[in-house]
């Protein structure tokens, strides 16, 4: 399970992909005009490229801090009980394995959350969207409980970083 826990966080981000890629082309070209000025909105092209480039920058820095994790310096790991978890390299691989089980946890949730993301701006301008969850599913179910439990897996990973047992806490 540990190798799959690894690899998890690519199925929402692939259906995200995939997603997007069949639905982008119902969105209006220009939609989200702003009240407040002369602006038009914002063309459909210019959204899938920002969208685009949050999405994957998230990832790619969360990735990339999963990846370059074992190489990291004691200074760059500031984590409660410090002596203890970088004392003997038992402990640092312990640290290093819970550290990177948090990232995929965040990498697997926050996917989620930017689906659900794109789903609500999708089925809140698309004329007939071809999938629609009632709001409030999307808004608690799809966007405040994975980001509630990547709250609760921070909190989780720290409570377990302060206890005396250490690696068996």
């Amino acid at each position: 399970m540990k190798h799959l826990s690894r690899v998890l966080w690519l199925a929402p981000f692939a259906i995200h992909l995939a997603y997007l890629l069949a639905t982008w082309r119902e969105l209006p070209e220009a939609f989200g005009a702003r009240p407040w000025s002369a602006d038009t909105g914002t063309s459909t092209r210019l959204f899938l490229v920002e969208w685009l480039a949050v999405v994957c920058l998230a990832n790619t820095a969360l990735l990339a801090v999963h990846l370059r994790l074992p190489r990291f310096g004691d200074r760059l790991l500031s984590v409660p009980r410090k002596e203890f978890w970088l004392g003997s390299p038992e402990h640092r691989a312990e640290l290093v394995e819970r550290l990177r089980g948090f990232l995929e946890t965040a990498l697997l949730l926050l996917n989620v959350f930017f689906l659900a993301v794109y789903q609500s701006i999708y089925q809140s301008n698309a004329a007939r969207p071809r999938v629609s969850v009632p709001p409030d599913v999307l808004t608690v179910g799809f966007m405040a409980v994975p980001l509630l439990l990547v709250l609760a897996a921070f909190v989780k990973l720290v409570l377990g970083l302060r206890s005396r047992e250490g690696v068996d806490g």
